[in-house]
């Protein structure tokens, strides 16, 4: 596994006060393999913080992150539409020939 999955390190100064530990009221528990738990560890350290508070301040600053839009799905009438009429062009040159074999 890649280290590129782990985001950078935080800035150091956060504008907003740490909340006290006796504030959080739920735990969130996650299992991680060792390369990725080795990283981790590795870019807490780096930052000066323990898993807990890295993860913590990664989870927070990926929900305030910007959210990427999905392109909307293309509007499947107009090409329905030719294809509908491609289909007319082709039956009615068929047709047609047929009138001008039988004629012969």
């Amino acid at each position: 596994m890649s280290i590129s999955r782990i985001p950078p390190p935080l800035s150091p100064s956060s504008p907003e006060p740490e909340p006290q530990p006796g504030n959080r009221a739920k735990t969130i528990a996650t299992r991680l393999p060792p390369e990725e738990m080795k990283a981790v560890e590795a870019t807490a350290k780096a930052a000066g913080k323990s898993c807990s508070e890295w993860l913590r301040d990664a989870a927070i600053a990926h929900l305030n992150r910007p959210v990427r839009s999905r392109k909307p799905m293309p509007n499947p009438t107009p090409l329905a539409e030719v294809l509908a009429l491609r289909s007319v062009v082709v039956n009615l040159s068929r047709a047609e020939q047929n009138q001008a074999s039988v004629a012969e």
